[in-house]
């Protein structure tokens, strides 16, 4: 009997999170992970009350794109990591995470 595992990112290095990356996911160490930090903070200093009552979609939209041009912006670059679907269920901070 054989196995067959299809993954297309076999061939490439498992992604190692670091304190700039944003991780999608719920739980006390996403919402601790340093980097999901900031990014609640970076958008809690732009939103007020004008941002959901008066911001036009285009004024939102520039908003988002100002908070992940930052993000991006850090040495070392942050990323908005995702859990691999289809991957082992994993708990914690622990991977496998796509870009």
């Amino acid at each position: 009997m054989s196995y067959h595992h299809h993954h297309h990112h076999l061939n490439t290095p498992p992604i190692i999170v670091h304190d700039h990356d944003v991780l999608s996911g719920r739980g006390v160490n996403i919402a601790g992970h340093p980097g999901n930090q900031r990014y609640r903070t970076l958008i809690l200093t732009r939103k007020d009350g004008d941002y959901c009552e008066k911001y036009t979609t285009s004024e939102k939209r520039a908003v988002a794109e100002e908070i992940i041009k930052h993000i991006h912006s850090l040495d070392p670059p942050g990323r908005f990591l995702k859990r691999e679907v289809g991957g082992k269920r994993s708990r914690g901070l622990s991977g496998p995470w796509l870009v």
